[in-house]
């Protein structure tokens, strides 16, 4: 792979960079922006500097992208900053770019197939390919996200990635897109509790639990998940891992796809009895789940019980009325 020094070079022999690791140490309030752009005079690229190199070089790789694709509205710096359409299109070419960089089409092309082609799936073999291509679970699963459907005609797919802060039993949904005609809960009451039986979840929980420093290699599973309300299929992959930024948060990235005749005849590991099948819910408030059927519950279903307890009052009203 392309490294953090190569991409340096490029920048500033081609378009005249300035990469400064510095100035953003200077200022806690904005130690969860990974990077910022300045452009008075020759341009600028202020890097965190706790971030991993990988991630120095995935920023880079981005500039990189700005520039060699003639991207002029972009914003300063993360996607919270975007102000337009435009804006937040450039960026998505320019991060589709800095993760081509890094990791090579054809190479990884053959190691997925390799790797789906396995009758039993092995998560260990997903932590081989992310150390091979030098990158965060992160970049790994969106690059996967963009291949999937042109190489492997696999379409129907959700990324979803979590924050969590250890000690605190608060899961924050922070990225969602989805590429499938599942609903998938996203903004929906921000006190609302995400279902604890999510594998991403449920992994961030185990690496809360350790002791001590928290590891810096990533936990994985696989799951297949059913929403109680549909009658599909899903199947994940799900990573966890230490944040570089912020002191005690972790964070979870999950790639999802429908479990359709395409998914089957791709993914050799799909119907192994090793994974578990879980019957998920939007949040513990919109969850009818006994407490019999789910011991992970973080709090009552009371969104789920007033529309239960509506429903029932439309059809008493309707009898009544039905009656006179």
């Amino acid at each position: 792979p392309l490294t953090k020094e190569m991409l340096q070079q490029l920048l500033q022999n081609e378009y005249q960079y300035e990469i400064d690791e510095e100035t953003l140490s200077g200022y806690p309030e904005v130690d969860e922006i990974r990077s910022i752009f300045v452009c008075h005079g020759n341009p600028k690229l202020l890097l965190q500097k706790k971030l991993l190199d990988s991630q120095k070089a995935f920023q880079m790789g981005r500039e990189l992208g700005f520039q060699y694709l003639k991207l002029k509205e972009r914003p300063k710096s993360a996607v919270r900053m975007i102000a337009s359409f435009e804006q937040l299109l450039n960026n998505f070419k320019a991060s589709y770019f800095a993760g081509a960089l890094m990791m090579n089409r054809s190479q990884m092309k053959e190691d997925i197939r390799k790797f789906l082609g396995s009758p039993h799936w092995d998560g260990n073999k997903i932590l081989q390919l992310i150390e091979k291509y030098d990158v965060t679970p992160e970049m790994f699963l969106y690059r996967l996200s963009a291949l999937m459907p042109r190489f492997f005609n696999l379409r129907e797919i959700i990324f979803v990635r979590f924050h969590h802060e250890v000690g605190t039993d608060n899961f924050e949904m922070t990225k969602i897109f989805n590429l499938s005609k599942l609903f998938i809960p996203n903004g929906i009451g921000a006190k609302e509790h995400y279902c604890r039986r999510w594998m991403g979840i449920k992994l961030m929980k185990q690496m809360g639990k350790w002791h001590g420093e928290l590891p810096q290699k990533p936990l994985v599973g696989a799951q297949r998940l059913k929403f109680s309300n549909d009658e599909r299929e899903v199947f994940s992959i799900n990573l966890a891992y230490p944040s570089q930024l912020v002191d005690n948060r972790l964070i979870s990235v999950t790639i999802c796809f429908v479990m359709n005749e395409a998914f089957k005849r791709t993914v050799a590991f799909w119907d192994d009895p090793l994974i578990p099948h879980v019957e998920v819910n939007e949040t513990c408030e919109r969850c009818g789940f006994s407490a019999e059927k789910c011991s992970e519950r973080a709090v009552p279903g009371i969104i789920f019980n007033r529309e239960q307890l509506e429903l029932k009052q439309e059809e008493i009203l309707s009898q009544i009325l039905k009656n006179l």
